[in-house]
C-alpha cells in the first residue's frame, strides 16, 4: 500500500461503522469480556443519528459520541506505540504524548468528516448484519486478547471479516488495532511510519500527518460551508 493511501486505509476502517446496521447476531458474552467491549462499541454506534437533514443539535451528539468511542474505546496510544515500534523508544515523553494526541486528533477529524457525509452518498443506506464468532487471548497473561466478527453486507453482496485486538487497562478492554480481511491498520501503519522516518526523519513524518490533518479539517469547513449557503438559498427562494 502506498504512503498516500495510509489514510485511505483508515477512512475505510471508520466507514465499516457508518452504516445502518440491520441486525447483530450475537453469541452471549460475558460482562467485562474482550467480546462485550465490541458488543457495546455497536451499542453505542446504533444511537448515532443519520440522514440528510441533521440539525445542530444532532451534529453536536454526533461529534460527542464519536469522541466517547474514540477516547473511551481506543486505545490511541498503544496503537501509536506499536505503530511506532523500536521508533516509540527513541522519543521522549512529550514527544510520545504529542505523536499520540496527534493520531488521536486524526482519527477523530477523518472519523467526523466521513461520517457527516457519508450518508448523503448513499441510495437508501447499506444495511448490514454483525455474527460475533469467538473471542481468544493473544497474551500469556490474558490481558490482550482478539474479538472476531464477520460483516455481511446483503445489498453490495459483500462478506468481510473484521476483526479486533483489544488490550486490557484495568477492567476494561480497549480496541488497539483493527483487522479487514487480513489488513491490518496497525500493520500498515507500522510499514509506512517506519518507511517515511529511515528515509526522511521523524519530523518528515509528523509533518506530513500535521499536514493531513490540516487538510481534512479544511475539507470539512467547505463542505460546512456549502452546505449553509444552500439552506440560505432556499429560504432567500422560498421567501423565508
Amino acid at each position: 500500500m502506498k504512503a498516500s493511501n495510509i489514510f485511505s486505509f483508515l477512512a475505510l476502517v471508520v466507514c465499516l461503522f457508518l452504516f445502518s446496521a440491520s441486525g447483530h447476531a450475537k453469541i452471549t458474552a460475558k460482562p467485562g469480556s474482550p467480546m462485550r467491549a465490541i458488543q457495546s462499541l455497536d451499542d453505542q454506534l446504533s444511537s448515532f443519528k443519520k440522514g440528510d437533514h441533521l440539525t445542530e443539535a444532532d451534529k453536536a451528539y454526533n461529534k460527542n459520541l464519536k469522541k466517547q468511542i474514540i477516547n473511551g474505546t481506543f486505545d490511541v496510544r498503544e496503537l501509536s506505540k506499536v505503530s511506532l515500534a523500536s521508533h516509540w523508544a527513541e522519543l521522549s515523553a512529550k514527544d510520545q504524548e504529542k505523536f499520540t494526541q496527534l493520531m488521536t486528533d486524526i482519527l477523530q477529524e477523518k472519523a467526523l468528516f466521513s461520517n457527516e457525509h457519508l450518508e448523503a452518498k448513499k441510495k437508501g443506506g447499506s444495511k448490514y448484519t454483525v455474527s460475533y464468532v469467538k473471542e481468544s487471548y493473544i497474551a500469556k497473561k490474558k490481558d490482550r486478547a482478539q474479538v472476531y466478527t464477520l460483516i455481511n453486507i446483503p445489498a453490495e453482496r459483500l462478506k468481510m471479516q473484521l476483526n479486533y485486538k483489544l488490550k486490557k487497562e484495568g477492567t476494561e478492554w480497549k480496541i488497539y488495532d483493527i483487522i479487514v480481511d487480513e489488513a491490518s491498520l496497525v500493520q500498515n501503519y507500522k510499514y509506512q511510519f517506519n518507511k517515511i522516518i529511515n528515509k526522511d526523519g521523524y519530523g518528515h513524518l509528523v509533518g506530513l500527518m500535521e499536514k493531513k490533518l490540516k487538510q481534512v479539517k479544511e475539507e470539512r469547513a467547505a463542505i460546512e460551508l456549502q452546505r449553509t449557503q444552500k439552506k440560505s438559498d432556499f429560504r432567500f427562494a422560498n421567501g423565508k
